[in-house]
């Protein structure tokens, strides 16, 4: 999964009534220091997105589809400086990592906050397969706190075939996306053992695919 983010920005007053507008990014954790002049602020967070979960080893004519990971919340809310006091910590969440090879989950990603003013939490990893049933993509993560608080997408899920045919292609478990990230893709079995990991901020992995294949680990 890919990491969370989130931005701060000071809007500080100068000389003659004009407003400057100062805009914050964070893709690490650290310290968000309020400009003396602030007047009010508006923060925007991201969770962490959840990895894609593993397969099992598959057989001869057998596809092991897993999940993939959940996108992680959104959060924002808006402030007048009285309500901010001094620095606060930004904390950035950790994208997932994906299932290992074999009957693993995904990991969940991580919450994303600055102080306990704005939080944004972690989208959750995908369900391995373990050659039984169709497992479930991670849930997106839950609304956190803020002004507006919306949880995250949901990875798709996946699914496992047996048929000498193959009449039905099936596909890995792709990961959730974000507005502002790509969740990992879901690839055909015809490239078995390939998963692709999410880009940007808060999207999810892809589940594994084992197509007559060794166990796969997830984005």
């Amino acid at each position: 999964g890919a990491r969370g983010g989130n931005h701060a920005g000071n809007n500080g007053g100068s000389g003659g009534g004009a407003i400057a507008t100062k805009v914050s990014p964070f893709v690490g954790s650290g310290l968000w220091a309020k400009n003396a002049n602030m007047l009010y602020c508006t923060i925007e967070v991201i969770g962490g997105g959840g990895g894609g979960g593993g397969t099992i080893v598959a057989g001869a004519a057998a596809a092991f589809i897993a999940g993939g990971g959940g996108a992680g919340g959104y959060s924002r809310i808006s402030l007048n400086t009285a309500s901010v006091i001094g620095s606060q910590a930004v904390t950035i969440g950790v994208g997932g990592g994906g299932g290992a090879a074999g009957n693993n989950n995904g990991v969940d990603g991580g919450a994303s906050a600055v102080g306990s003013l704005c939080i944004s939490n972690g989208g959750l990893g995908g369900i391995a397969n373990n050659g039984t049933g169709a497992p479930a993509g991670g849930a997106g993560g839950s609304a956190g706190t803020g002004d507006i608080s919306a949880p995250g997408a949901h990875g798709e899920g996946g699914s496992l075939v047996s048929t000498a045919s193959f009449a039905v292609q099936p596909s890995a478990g792709g990961g959730a996306n974000t507005l502002w990230g790509a969740g990992g893709a879901s690839l055909p079995n015809t490239v078995p053992g390939v998963v692709k990991s999410a880009t940007g901020v808060g999207a999810g992995g892809s589940g594994g695919i084992a197509n007559n294949s060794a166990a796969v680990g997830g984005g």
